[in-house]
């Protein structure tokens, strides 16, 4: 038998097995095309939290005023004098204003034949400060050398003139750092003698770090420059 018979007699066989076979490939195929379909992951979708602004530090006004601000030692000095004497001014100018007020809203209160039908009060004494001498307070750079040693006090000088000029003075200072000794050496001043006393007075209020190997009485200078107002 060759194959062309072997065909013809198994013919409906074959194609039927072709069919089959074919029938069985589509279907295997449309399983599979669905199970991909259901086998793909979703897109994954991420989501960032917004994250919240930090807030800013709200500054209060009297955080304003604390700033620091960047003065020199002089500079300090001579604003808190400045205010000092315009508190002193501000609270005098108080006291005549409510004294003032006082004796406007007694007037008013008081009848027209007060003199007459109201006895005689007496006012209690006011009392007044005295005066007192006038001091300046003027602009002054303090220099001073002390071999080794560094200062923990060195105040500005209070003076009673409005002199200017530069006056030196020699200091002895002690292994505590207490200045023992000063004396004038160097005078350069329109008003000698008050602004020395000025710097003297200063310099024995002066006091530096104590070293227990310095000299028992460390020599030194203090320059005070007093600068015309």
């Amino acid at each position: 038998m060759n194959i062309h018979q072997f065909f013809e007699n198994n013919l409906n066989g074959i194609l039927g097995t072709i069919v089959f076979h074919m029938a069985l490939f589509v279907l295997f195929l449309g399983l599979k095309v669905h199970t991909l379909k259901e086998e793909v992951s979703p897109e994954l979708v991420i989501e960032f939290a917004e994250m919240p602004t930090p807030e800013q530090p709200q500054q209060s006004e009297s955080d304003k005023g604390d700033e620091p601000v960047n003065l020199t030692e002089q500079e300090i000095k001579n604003i808190a004098v400045n205010q000092a004497q315009l508190s002193e001014e501000l609270s005098t100018e108080k006291f005549v204003e409510q004294f003032k007020q006082e004796m406007s809203i007694q007037d008013h209160q008081a009848p027209d034949d007060w003199r007459q039908e109201s006895p005689i009060m007496e006012q209690p004494a006011q009392h007044f400060e005295k005066p007192r001498k006038e001091t300046y307070h003027g602009p002054t750079s303090v220099t001073y050398f002390l071999e080794n040693r560094t200062k923990t006090r060195l105040p500005l000088p209070v003076y009673k003139c409005q002199g200017n000029g530069t006056i030196t003075v020699s200091i002895a200072v002690t292994q505590n750092g207490k200045v023992k000794d000063a004396r004038v050496t160097k005078v350069e001043s329109s008003d000698a003698d008050c602004l020395s006393d000025a710097a003297l007075t200063a310099a024995f209020k002066s006091f530096f770090n104590a070293d227990a190997n310095a000299p028992a009485t460390q020599k030194g200078t203090i320059t005070y420059t007093f600068y015309k107002q």
